[in-house]
């Protein structure tokens, strides 16, 4: 009976040493996530386009996709269609002040080595206009750092978002 208490202790003792090491896993994993998605604006709104790019995996699997809002869809697969779109965006914006951003609904879900990330980005542009976008972005851990495997958004006006729960 001794022995079976014994043993009983150490596996609980045990679990809870192993669930812990994960959880601190995932939550030093879920900071350096939510630093890529931030870099990653902060790079948009610096206009520099390769600081941006090196926030992606090297893929010819790379999906990225925009809905701006205005009833075009702006697909690029791979890594280098990737490179020609947001050289081509960020070129275009060149001259517009970046918009100050607010983000809510920040969702992670990490599972091993791969992770995805949603949330909402509400934009006030310098001229007063509100711009709102849905955020999905997949992610994939390469040597140690998150790079983004996947990234689509969908920009929607005011109370047209519809939410199922």
């Amino acid at each position: 009976m001794k022995i079976l208490f014994v043993y009983l202790a150490l596996s609980v003792s045990g679990l809870v040493v192993f669930t812990t090491s994960v959880s601190a896993q995932q939550s030093g994993d879920e900071v350096a996530i939510r630093k890529v998605i931030d870099d990653f604006m902060l790079a948009e709104d610096n206009r520099d386009s390769k600081a941006v790019i090196a926030h992606f995996v090297q893929s010819p699997g790379l999906y990225f996709q925009v809905t701006p809002g205005d009833g075009r869809v702006v697909l690029a697969h791979g890594y280098e269609n990737v490179v020609k779109i947001v050289g081509g965006r960020l070129q275009d914006m060149a001259n517009v002040k970046p918009p100050k951003h607010t983000i809510s609904r920040y969702t992670t879900h990490i599972n091993g080595a791969s992770a995805w990330v949603t949330f909402t980005l509400t934009a006030e542009m310098p001229d007063g206009e509100k711009v709102n976008s849905c955020q999905f972005s997949v992610l994939e851990k390469k040597a140690e750092s998150w790079k983004i495997a996947a990234m689509t958004w969908q920009d929607y006006a005011d109370d047209k978002l519809i939410e199922i729960k």
